[in-house]
This record gives structure tokens, sequence and C-alpha cells, in this order.
């Protein structure tokens, strides 16, 4: 790979020729590679054509697919990869956004009261209870409790997975018996 960004960076007028590859068929291992080739020639206006072509393609957009994107931008912030688990979420892959999340963490980057709001919405889109109750404690546990875009995040991920009294309970703070 050295060998190939060495010719590629040697030829003149390199923005020309880095431009010509959109005609390509891609799969998803070629994305990968692009990525990690803009990022080694940091040609981040390519990167930003790369992923617009991904976005605009069949391919499979997955974790190790945001992974490689991510190594290109070097973007290790909070924000960034909120973004990712959001786009993730709101394109129907919550299971991808789990995945990312447990490698957001393991990349010692601290998720904040956004990324659990997502991360409750992910959630929600399984239907998951379980999996809803286990951010909700992670929310409580990191201080997060009473931020409105989790409140919302508890509240959808509640109502969409039918726990009503769960859902009045810790985000309207209603006690009394739902049963009627």
């Amino acid at each position: 790979m050295v060998g190939a960004v060495e010719v590629l960076v040697s030829v003149p007028q390199v923005d020309n020729l880095a431009y010509k590859w959109i005609t390509i068929s891609c799969n998803k291992a070629t994305y990968i590679g692009l990525f990690g080739l803009c990022g080694r020639l940091l040609d981040y206006n390519l990167g930003r054509e790369v992923h617009n072509k991904l976005l605009k393609s069949e391919v499979e957009f997955d974790v190790s697919v945001c992974n490689a994107m991510m190594k290109m931008f070097k973007a290790r912030n909070v924000v960034t990869w909120t973004l990712i688990l959001s786009i993730l979420t709101e394109c129907e892959w919550p299971e991808d956004a789990l995945i990312l999340f447990y490698n957001m963490q393991h990349g010692d980057v601290v998720p904040d009261e956004t990324t659990f709001s997502v991360m409750l919405n992910a959630s929600a889109v399984l239907f998951s209870v379980k999996l809803g109750n286990t951010f909700h404690a992670l929310v409580e546990k990191n201080g997060f409790k009473g931020h409105k875009n989790v409140e919302d995040g508890l509240m959808i991920m509640y109502l969409r997975t039918g726990d009503i009294k769960a859902a009045a309970k810790h985000v309207f703070r209603y006690d009394d018996d739902l049963s009627s």
C-alpha cells in the first residue's frame, strides 16, 4: 500500500487523478481501503468524496466501514462517535450502533447525555426494554438523569417498548396505580 501512496503522491495534478476513482465500482473492502488511503494522504476532501459515493452506493454501511471512516478523520471525540451512532440508528441499523458504542467505550471516549439519548433510541428501535433499562441505569450512574434529551429518550424508549408504567414512573415521576 505504501508503494501505491508514493506513486499517487508523486504524480503531477494528483487531485485530478485521485478523483477519477469515482467511476470505479467499489465494495466494502474497497471503501475501507480508500478511507485508509485518504487518511494517510491527509486528503480529507477526497475522504468526503469517498463518503458521498458510499452513501449513494448499495454497499452495506456497517461498523467496519464506520471505524475506517473515523480513523481517516482521526475522529476520537464524543461528538463524532455520537453522530455515527445516530446515523446507524436512524438508518435502522441499531445493532451496529450497539457494537460501535461498545467500541467507543473501549476506545476511551466517554459518552455524554446526547450519546445516551441516541442509545435509548436504539433500544426503542430494537423494542428492547431490557437494553433500554441497561442504558437507563448508565444514565443515572453517569449523572445524566434530568437532561431534557435524555428524558425524551427515556420516554420514547419506554413508550415504544410498551412499558407504560416505567414511562410514567421514571419519566413523569408518576407512582400511582396505572392498571385502570
